[in-house]
């Protein structure tokens, strides 16, 4: 059985990456232990698509598969982008 990621999925991948190191490594330790929600990083997760991914379009989600936010949530995880 072959897991690899096809082309489109490694591109997301990249690209979510690209996006944890630039815009969530600095100050993911503080988020992860505060407890006032992230509003700021929420909304940038909103612009990018990164929320509601496996939600239907026709419900306002990006209707992407359990793949894509795997892929996701192992990109944004913590020390992924650092």
């Amino acid at each position: 059985m072959d897991f690899s990621l096809d082309e489109q999925q490694r591109a997301f991948a990249d690209s979510v990456a690209n996006f944890a190191r630039k815009e969530l490594a600095d100050g993911a330790l503080e988020r992860a232990h505060s407890a006032v929600f992230p509003h700021d990083v929420a909304r940038c997760m909103v612009e990018l698509g990164l929320l509601g991914i496996t939600l239907p379009e026709a419900d306002g989600g990006q209707g992407g598969t359990l793949m894509d936010a795997v892929i996701a949530i192992e990109q944004v995880a913590p020390g992924r982008g650092a």
